[in-house]
């Protein structure tokens, strides 16, 4: 169980740094009309994505473990391995988006249109946010070829899903807390996620893909 975690938590970490993600949740929370509604809205797109991959990762695993030949695992950790390498390279090279502007106009619409805008961004900001669906891709299939037990693997699912859409969930929580004060908590948040995340999420991807890499060649 313990080996199980020590692969999935730094995958999960990974997947939680999405500066992009946080903003957009800073931008619905702060409009007029039905905030929090649409932040759940937003929350519930970006949940059906992770559900997508989640189902995606579990069959891979299982498929790869009933059917697949001898080299099959390692041939899989090499192609991950080798996306989170280009990952870590891509998040040095480039800063991610600032701001929500896209939806930063929605107050005057229906409300109907407004959820349904949000409830389409987050499945857009999920779907297309590859730095964190890979990493979390990469921890769900760990979770599928553990041999542990159903309970322990829920527990470790859990966790990868907490932190992928955690900079949906945070802000949502905080303003359903302490709605006065949320704004002041998580705009340090936002500011340092944006400037340092991807630094963090380069270090991560570039220790972990080389980890994966070298595993899945010694197993070819």
């Amino acid at each position: 169980m313990e080996q199980l975690f020590i692969k999935v938590l730094p995958l999960a970490l990974a997947s939680a740094v999405s500066p992009a993600s946080l903003a957009v949740s800073l931008v619905i929370l702060c409009g007029k009309s039905h905030p929090r509604l649409k932040a759940l809205a937003y929350l519930l797109g970006g949940a059906t994505v992770a559900l997508g991959i989640t189902i995606f990762g579990l069959l891979l695993a299982g498929q790869t473990t009933q059917s697949g030949g001898p080299h099959t695992h390692s041939e899989i950790d090499v192609v991950l391995g080798s996306l989170l390498l280009v990952l870590g390279i891509v998040a040095l090279a480039f800063n991610p988006a600032k701001n929500g502007k896209a939806i930063s106009g929605l107050d005057s619409k229906s409300e109907t249109r407004q959820l349904a805008t949000c409830g389409l961004m987050g499945l857009l900001a999920m779907g297309l946010n590859v730095s964190s669906l890979v990493p979390f891709l990469a921890a769900v299939r760990e979770v599928g070829r553990a041999a542990v037990s159903f309970e322990v693997k829920g527990v470790a699912l859990g966790v990868a899903w907490t932190l992928l859409l955690l900079p949906m969930i945070l802000p949502l929580l905080i303003y359903l807390i302490a709605p006065k004060a949320a704004a002041r908590i998580l705009t340090p948040i936002s500011i340092a996620a944006t400037k340092y995340g991807r630094y963090l999420v380069a270090a991560i991807c570039l220790i972990l893909g080389s980890v994966f890499v070298w595993e899945g060649f010694r197993g070819l």
